[in-house]
């Protein structure tokens, strides 16, 4: 992006968009804007004009701007989510290469997008080239909250095109339960040792009277000794 371009930046949400703009503020060197539905006309309507007067090199926004927006300097249009409204994706992408300029839109797709990329991909009746990620881009471990929402939506979309599944979790405990079913199952299947009426009695057998009363029987040395007549 050179010194007369700018770049629109499209969220799905609203907290999204107030997060990463005053993010990308704090971290790039020139002045960065956000929109999203609560902001009010006036101030939708100034921030737009500091775009088209290239006050503002980067406007973050949601759906709200994606349409009616003719900005010359717009070069480059990045998706950090992907429409809910597949014809939103068109519109976007719209917004830049205008007045016969040159322009480029990036798309950030993560597991649950996959499916809506192929929609998108459907629609336009063009497959979207991947690029991979720049080495020299430190990529940080997703938070297990986030991991946890994304999983969820993966389980939601299987859900939707396999009404027997049960969800990640419940494939987890069962793929946990299988090795002890196997064991216990192997246990069951064991010969088990017949008993043998005829066998010795142990030494230490435990015996008991009618009245439940339990005893040993003595040891020899404890038996009173007969005296021997000769």
């Amino acid at each position: 992006m050179g010194e007369d371009d700018a770049a629109l930046v499209f969220v799905k949400t609203k907290q999204n968009a107030t997060e990463i703009g005053k993010f990308l503020d704090r971290k790039l060197s020139f002045p960065v804007a956000y929109l999203h539905a609560n902001k009010g006309t006036a101030t939708r309507a100034a921030a737009l004009s500091k775009l088209h007067r290239g006050e503002v090199k980067v406007l973050v926004t949601t759906d709200v701007s994606s349409r009616g927006l003719d900005i010359p300097l717009v070069t480059l249009v990045i998706n950090f989510d992907l429409p809910i409204q597949y014809e939103d994706y068109v519109h976007r992408i719209g917004r830049t290469g205008r007045a016969n300029r040159l322009g480029s839109s990036i798309s950030f797709v993560n597991a649950p997008d996959e499916l809506h990329l192929d929609r998108i991909e459907k629609l336009i009746r063009s497959k979207i080239a991947e690029k991979p990620v720049p080495d020299k881009l430190e990529v940080e471990k997703t938070p297990l909250e986030e991991q946890q929402e994304m999983d969820r939506k993966l389980d939601e979309q299987r859900k939707r095109a396999d009404p027997d599944f049960k969800g990640a979790f419940h494939e987890k405990k069962l793929k946990n339960q299988a090795p002890a079913a196997r064991k216990q199952k192997q246990t069951k299947n064991l010969p088990q040792a017949k008993s043998d009426s005829r066998s010795k009695p142990t030494k230490a057998r435990t015996f008991k009277s009618a009245e439940s009363k339990a005893f040993k029987p003595k040891s020899p040395s404890a038996l009173p000794r007969q005296k021997r007549r000769g």
